[in-house]
């Protein structure tokens, strides 16, 4: 999934994969662009193993409130508690860092964030 471009959701990938029907294609799902969607219960009743791997990024938005990076650290994200609830949709999938770093320093402190994120999805139902 990638901004300005289908499938628009991650309900809308879900009957993509669906109307496929093939056992070994799974969805890699990036964290910034359905947190800013927001969550929603056809989302929510997805089969974990339709979600193949978290890429792992915060959303960003302009002063009008439109997304505009997608590959924001998540070490500066303002509230951490969407992505955080997508992760907990398939906890044990994989998860890449897939935000853009100015220096490694940047890197290490989101790879410590993702490592409370993880910690707290495995908490939540």
């Amino acid at each position: 999934m990638a901004y300005g471009k289908p499938p628009w959701s991650l309900g809308e990938a879900n009957r993509w994969l669906d109307k496929v029907g093939a056992k070994n294609l799974r969805l890699a799902a990036r964290t910034a662009l359905p947190a800013a969607a927001g969550l929603s219960g056809d989302v929510a009743r997805m089969p974990k193993d339709k979600l193949g791997l978290w890429l792992v990024a915060a959303p960003r938005s302009d002063l009008a409130g439109k997304l505009w990076d997608a590959h924001a650290p998540i070490h500066r994200a303002s509230d951490p508690a969407p992505i955080t609830q997508w992760l907990a949709l398939a906890p044990d999938a994989p998860m890449i860092l897939d935000a853009v770093y100015a220096h490694q320093d940047e890197e290490y402190l989101d790879a410590v964030a993702l490592g409370r994120l993880s910690r707290k999805t495995k908490h939540e139902p």
